[in-house]
This record gives structure tokens, C-alpha cells and sequence, in this order.
């Protein structure tokens, strides 16, 4: 669950009630030590997410998105990264087809 929410950028949401049963279950100590490492997650992923998702090719976060719920879908949990690569790659190759004419081609030879 916790996996699907934090592609769909949702993570946060999931961990509020992992937080309170936490509180509810552990000590205080272990419970504030794991809050405090749940806000750090949180803030680190939506700080380095869009950084590493948005380098290099300038491909539309939905089909980035798509890649990877189809590849989750797919593969498990290594297809999350893989099927975004692969049809993210995949989409640049499409474009750059659709971008190549007959006549750019007989100029280039």
C-alpha cells in the first residue's frame, strides 16, 4: 500500500496512521524516534523525487508515472524503475521517429 501511495505522491498520508500506531503500541522514545525519522523521509522525498525523476529527458511526468505503475505491474518491484526507463526511453524514440522526414534524411547522406 505504503508503495503505490509513494509513487502517487501521497507517502505522507500512509505514514499518519503508521505514526499513531506507533504511538500506541511502542514506547515514547521509539515512537517520537520513528516521527522524527518519518518527517525526514517525507521531507527528502519530495525534495530529491522530482529531482531525479525530472534529469536528463524532458518526458511528461505521465509517462513516467504510467512506466511505472505498468512495470510494478509487471516485474514487482524492480518494474517500478525499469518500466519508467523503458517507456520513457521509448517515448523519446517515438518523437524522435515522428520528428524524421524522408527529405532531412537524403540532405544528411
Amino acid at each position: 500500500m505504503f508503495l503505490i501511495a509513494a509513487v502517487l505522491q501521497v507517502g505522507v498520508i500512509v505514514l499518519i496512521p503508521a505514526v499513531i500506531y506507533v504511538f500506541a503500541t511502542a514506547t515514547t522514545t521509539k515512537a517520537v524516534i520513528f516521527l522524527i525519522w518519518c518527517l525526514v523521509v517525507a521531507l527528502i522525498d519530495n525534495v530529491l523525487k522530482p529531482l531525479m525523476l525530472g534529469r536528463g529527458a524532458a518526458v511528461p511526468i505521465l509517462v513516467v508515472f504510467l512506466g511505472a505503475i505498468g512495470g510494478f505491474a509487471a516485474m514487482g518491484i524492480i518494474g517500478l524503475f525499469i518500466g519508467a526507463i523503458v517507456l520513457s526511453v521509448g517515448y523519446k524514440l517515438f518523437l524522435a521517429w515522428l520528428g524524421d522526414s524522408p527529405q532531412e534524411q537524403l540532405a544528411e547522406q
